[in-house]
C-alpha cells in the first residue's frame, strides 16, 4: 500500500474526514480527488475549507493530503477496478467497499458491532453474498462419493473460485471427511485429535 512515501486511493479513503464516514468508496471518489498540494483555486477560499476541501494527515507517511471536490466541469464516472473472484479475500473486500463504508481494514471486518475473522465471513453476515449454501450443498453431496483427497481438491477449488467455504471449514463432520485418510493412516481416533 505504501511505496516510496506515496499513498493509494484506499489509504486516502480510510483516512477521510469524519463528516464523510458514511460515504462509500465509489461515492467518495465520484465527488472528491486528492493531492499532496492544495489546488490553486482554493488558495484564497478559506471559507471553503471543510466544505469543498479537507486536509487529512496520513500517519503512516507522516504527510498531509488535500481532498477536494470535483466541480461540474470535471464530471467523472467512478468504477472500482475488477478483482478476480479467485483472489477470494480481496474480492470480498471489494464487495464490502462497494456496499459499506469502512474506515480501516479492521473496520471492514465488522458488521452490526461484531468483528469477524475474514472479509468473506463479514460479507456473508452482511448479506452481500446471495447464496452461501451452494458450496456446502455441493460439498455435502461430494462427501458421499469422494475420497478425502478429492474433497480437499473440491474445497480448494470452491475457495479459490470465491464460494463462501467457511461453513465447510467450520463444520466438524466436513473437517473429519477432509482428513479422514490421514486419521486412518496414522491410527488417530476422534479423541486423539
Amino acid at each position: 500500500m505504501l511505496r516510496n512515501k506515496k499513498t493509494c486511493d484506499l489509504l486516502i479513503y480510510f483516512n477521510r474526514p469524519i463528516c464523510l464516514q458514511y460515504t462509500k468508496y465509489t461515492e467518495f471518489f465520484n465527488i472528491f480527488h486528492y493531492d499532496d498540494n492544495l489546488p490553486k483555486k482554493f488558495f484564497n477560499e478559506v471559507y471553503q475549507r471543510n466544505i469543498d476541501y479537507f486536509e487529512i494527515e496520513i500517519n503512516q507517511l507522516q504527510k498531509n493530503y488535500f481532498i477536494f471536490k470535483l466541480f461540474d466541469k470535471e464530471k467523472s464516472i467512478t468504477r472500482m477496478e475488477m478483482v478476480p473472484i479467485s483472489v477470494v479475500e480481496k474480492w470480498y473486500l471489494r464487495l464490502i467497499l462497494l456496499n459499506m463504508s469502512p474506515i480501516s481494514f479492521k473496520d471492514a471486518k465488522k458488521f452490526e458491532g461484531r468483528e469477524y475473522k475474514t472479509f468473506q465471513i463479514t460479507a456473508i453476515a452482511a448479506n452481500l453474498v446471495k447464496d452461501n449454501n451452494e458450496a456446502i450443498t455441493a460439498f455435502t453431496w461430494a462427501m458421499e462419493h469422494s475420497t478425502p483427497a478429492e474433497l480437499r481438491n473440491l474445497f480448494s477449488i470452491l475457495t479459490i473460485q470465491g464460494f463462501p467455504t467457511i461453513n465447510i471449514y467450520n463444520d466438524e463432520i466436513c473437517q473429519i471427511k477432509l482428513m479422514e485418510d490421514f486419521l486412518i493412516n496414522h491410527g488417530l481416533s476422534g479423541k486423539q485429535r
